[in-house]
């Protein structure tokens, strides 16, 4: 047999791209027997990744992760000049590790509403104000550098990336950049208006994407019993004869992304989810696949 190879940085820097291009489920699960890290993150360029499965995928051949010591990981990795290796609190145990995506700027927007300019900062760039660049977004400005901090998962330091990046990356997403001499009025939750006004109706114009009833049905009548494909939530059992017969059906390719094209669909098409699943797997922005949408409730649940 022949003798294995060590890390070198080309054959990190292979890996990192590796796990840029695959994704973290199918990075863990070809390198770490699909063990999410529990304590060691290796950060490259403001970005995360799983320290221990970097190393072993940097070794030629590949190592069998059951075989390495972490701590030889931590040595080789900083021999080789990535000293940004950091522990995460227990009580952040396995973190997912994903940097920006639309769905994660459009919850850190969401976030900044919720809590504020004051607190935002604070949490993000330890309370610095953004010189003058801020993400536009629907009527609202956003300061960049904290809006791309709290986007990565976990939040990354914003002392460990510089404005171009950030920008580069907003933009890549579809985001403005823009350029504010004068700040915009911060954003202070406590002084929403408590009195909104609701029930004027109006006309507007819609475009609608064509539907058929008829295949849905079909791909139900296929499914016996009718639960949840991701949580397996029965809505008959929750609720008896009031339940009986109710799921909702998720294009698997969402209708969306057609463009207008009229193709046929096939009960094969659907994934049948609960509201719950059905709105998560929607929420933010983009589609998550159902594997991803099951992933993310099996980390919650061993989390939990």
């Amino acid at each position: 047999m022949a003798k294995r190879e060590g890390p070198t940085r080309g054959r990190v820097e292979n890996a990192l791209a590796e796990f840029d291009a695959i994704g973290q489920d199918a990075f863990l699960m070809k390198y770490e027997k699909g063990h999410a890290p529990d304590r060691w993150l290796l950060r490259v360029r403001g970005r995360f990744y799983p320290m221990k499965a970097v190393w072993v995928a940097s070794h030629q051949p590949p190592a069998d992760p059951s075989d390495l010591d972490y701590r030889n990981g931590i040595r080789d990795l900083r021999d080789l000049g990535y000293v940004d290796i950091v522990a995460v609190d227990e009580k952040d145990h396995r973190p997912p590790l994903a940097t920006p995506t639309r769905r994660s700027v459009l919850a850190a927007m969401q976030e900044f509403r919720l809590i504020g300019t004051e607190a935002f900062l604070r949490r993000y760039t330890e309370g610095y104000a953004p010189k003058s660049r801020y993400v536009r977004y629907q009527g609202g400005n956003y300061p960049l550098k904290a809006l791309f901090a709290a986007s990565n998962v976990p939040p990354i330091r914003h002392r460990h990336f510089g404005y171009k990046h950030a920008e580069a990356e907003m933009k890549s997403l579809g985001f403005e950049v823009v350029i504010l001499r004068t700040p915009p009025e911060p954003v202070d939750p406590k002084k929403a208006d408590e009195d909104v006004s609701e029930g004027l109706r109006i006309v507007r114009e819609l475009n609608v994407i064509k539907r058929n009833r008829a295949i849905v049905e079909r791909a139900k009548a296929a499914m016996i019993p009718l639960v949840c494909e991701a949580c397996g939530f029965d809505f008959e059992k929750r609720y008896g004869a009031h339940g009986r017969g109710f799921i909702e059906a998720h294009h698997v390719e969402p209708l969306s992304e057609r463009r207008g094209v009229d193709k046929p669909t096939t009960p094969a098409d659907f994934a049948m989810l609960c509201a719950n699943c059905h709105r998560m797997v929607h929420y933010g922005g983009g589609c998550l696949t159902l594997d991803a949408l099951k992933s993310l409730i099996r980390a919650h649940a061993e989390q939990g």
